[in-house]
């Protein structure tokens, strides 16, 4: 059954959660009050131009404003020719192509935590380009897979702190 119908009213104790929660956790909680919200729409004819309107508009003034404050903290380590590096690949939350993490440089060095946001905007693209549609017994292969993915991470790696690196 897809994803289409969605309960009356606003999730307020979801909104405290996401306010509070570690990154892994916003995303999910994220992730379902993003698919609560615009299944119905998606459902109802809503183009995947306009649902993407809505979600820049919503997350792109905070993702200029940390590239800003990014940038005001690097000011006096880089070169300006370098700081416009940094500033325009954190606008479009991108790796940085002026170091590596091994090399102790953030893979988006202007603002580490928008790699979170560029995974958010991809994701949200892919619901409302195809997930909304899908069943629920191929959204929990997905999870399966994801959950057999994350345990081999945590088993290889000895932890899930891997992050941007």
């Amino acid at each position: 059954m897809p994803l289409t119908t969605r309960p009356a009213g606003r999730y307020e104790t979801l909104d405290l959660m996401r306010g509070l929660a570690a990154v892994d956790l916003f995303l999910a909680l994220s992730g379902f009050v993003v698919a609560a919200a615009y299944a119905p729409k998606l459902a109802t004819g809503m183009r995947l131009s306009a649902f993407a309107a809505v979600r820049m508009k919503r997350l792109y003034p905070l993702i200029l404003l940390n590239a800003l404050i990014g940038l005001a903290g690097y000011i006096r380590a880089y070169p300006p020719r370098d700081l416009a590096i940094l500033f325009v690949t954190g606008l479009l939350m991108l790796p940085t192509p002026l170091g590596s993490a091994e090399e102790g440089h953030a893979a988006v060095a202007i603002n580490p935590p928008s790699w979170s946001l560029f995974w958010e905007l991809l994701v949200t693209a892919i619901f409302a380009r195809w997930a909304w549609r899908w069943s629920r017994r191929v959204l929990a292969a997905i999870l399966l897979v994801s959950g057999v993915a994350l345990a081999a991470q945590a088993l290889s790696y000895g932890q899930l702190s891997q992050g941007f690196t």
